[in-house]
């Protein structure tokens, strides 16, 4: 959404792709006890940087967002794959 919203045809373009490609991983992690609640969490304090013209806090909030996120489909990945051995 603020990706369409924000009118940057890059981030647009990079979250289709990502949403393609790491559907699984992003559906799996939200299986993670916590990254739900965390997720709408981190989205409140992106929305909310951005309502207050902040664009630095966004990009910090979303940073922290994404690293939390890549963490989480990371570590279920792994444990996908040693549940498979």
């Amino acid at each position: 959404m603020v990706a369409k919203i924000s009118k940057n045809r890059t981030l647009n373009v990079l979250m289709k792709t990502m949403g393609q490609t790491l559907n699984e991983g992003w559906i799996a992690s939200l299986n993670t006890p916590g990254r739900l609640e965390l997720t709408v969490v981190e989205h409140g304090k992106i929305l909310s940087a951005i309502a207050e013209h902040e664009p630095e806090a966004a990009a910090e909030a979303m940073g922290l967002h994404l690293a939390t996120a890549l963490r989480d489909i990371e570590n279920y990945t792994k444990e996908q794959i040693a549940n498979k051995e």
